[in-house]
């Protein structure tokens, strides 16, 4: 499955633009700062992620291309629509193409499947049947690289947790868990009715419980002069009990199972972030990933941790120094290290990535471009860039240019 054009309407600096014909392997976006490359990247991002599915007055100002516009921007959509090749039947059922288009105004956001309306959770289940994950790293905008580069340790363990689908994975078994809990909470509803206590159709747990301890403390209290037990609030009791006893488990997750996840997670990126980087630096240096623990306890899984710490060499030297006090060109090439180590644990059959060659030197621009080559032999590699080398390895070339005020490509 792969991209076969993109096309942008009213999007940003494009009034009406497509590019066609890519390539599963290698597709480059080539021109210089400003024409408008980063629009394209950006476009895909607004299509296909989370990070833009819900956009206020400002964002959808920005978005629209506002040529001609006089001001009025309450005409003006923009739309970026995408045409994938299905003939390996990734996706089943959705025939040898498919379109997915999304339509914006200042008060419309449609999605479409073809030219049926949809909802963008229904594109993401088909694009996740067909290995696509969005909470992955499978979009790589210029200014991650450099976050990337300048990051806390806190924010780095953060950064990794989102690219990885770590945090997606939690949230996912947080939800199977209360489903299952809330289960048992149906059942001890059908409990509560027996007894004809309260209506309980539209009422929290909490709410629930408070309500019980009201009507028994009342209870108490009309029947304080009768010390003898009474089978009536027995009955109340045990439903105190039981509600008591059912609340922590709704909040209660498997932890165990979203710790031995992300500790695989973890140690998948560290080896190959440190087999990465000495690739593309050509066995001049090294790189540790460290865990960071919260005080002076051992740290026993990732989940322990309060950050991660990056600390490299250059030289093949014992000296290792931290990340965020190399140079701009080191921490970039750091920073693709790691995120060609955390796409190796992705499925996604498509990466897009924005300038991530723009601060290195050509020695490294050689070789990052050899490596994305090299990837782009399982996975459709969509990229821009403004300099020769990664040009000179791709499958297919496409220039784009401003005219007028509008971005075209050829």
């Amino acid at each position: 499955m792969h991209i076969v054009s993109i096309t942008l309407s009213g999007f940003r600096s494009f009034r009406n633009e497509t590019i066609s014909d890519l390539s599963k392997g290698m597709n480059v976006l080539v021109g210089p700062n400003g024409v408008g490359k980063s629009n394209i990247i950006l476009g895909l991002e607004f299509l296909f992620t989370r990070k833009y599915s819900r956009l206020d007055s400002n964002q959808r100002v920005e978005l629209i291309c506002n040529l001609n516009s006089n001001g009025n921007h309450n005409n003006l959509e923009a739309s970026v629509s995408v045409i994938i090749d299905n003939s390996d039947q990734s996706i089943p059922e959705q025939g040898q193409n498919f379109t997915f288009k999304r339509i914006i105004s200042a008060k419309k956001d449609q999605y479409f499947l073809n030219d049926r309306l949809i909802k963008f959770h229904e594109m993401m289940n088909l694009m996740e049947i067909g290995g696509f994950s969005p909470n992955s790293s499978f979009i790589i905008p210029q200014n991650l690289i450099y976050e990337i580069g300048i990051a806390s340790p806190n924010k780095l363990l953060d950064i990794i947790r989102n690219l990885s689908g770590a945090n997606s994975f939690d949230k996912k078994k947080i939800t199977e868990e209360i489903n299952t809990k809330t289960n048992e909470i149906d059942s001890i509803n059908n409990y509560l009715k027996s007894y004809s206590i309260l209506n309980m159709e539209n009422i929290s747990i909490e709410k629930k419980r408070k309500s019980i301890d009201i009507e028994e403390q009342s209870f108490i209290q009309k029947n304080s002069i009768n010390k003898q037990p009474n089978e009536e609030f027995g009955n109340y009791k045990k439903i105190t009990d039981k509600i008591t006893e059912c609340i922590p488990k709704l909040l209660s997750v498997s932890k165990s199972t979203v710790n031995e996840k992300n500790n695989y997670i973890y140690n998948s990126v560290k080896t190959n972030f440190e087999k990465i980087f000495r690739k593309l630096i050509n066995n001049q240096g090294r790189v540790e990933m460290r865990l960071l623990p919260s005080s002076q306890q051992l740290i026993s899984t990732v989940d322990d941790c309060v950050g991660i710490e990056i600390l490299a060499n250059f030289s093949n030297s014992d000296k290792f120094t931290k990340m965020q006090s190399l140079s701009s060109g080191q921490k970039t090439i750091i920073s693709a290290a790691l995120v060609f180590a955390l796409q190796q644990i992705d499925s996604t059959p498509f990466f897009v990535f924005d300038g991530i060659d723009a601060n290195l030197d050509k020695t490294w621009r050689e070789s990052l471009s050899k490596m994305i080559k090299q990837l782009s032999k399982e996975k459709q590699i969509i990229l821009s860039t403004f300099h020769p080398e990664l040009c000179e390895q791709a499958d297919n070339l496409f220039g784009i240019f401003n005219t007028e005020g509008v971005m075209f490509n050829s």
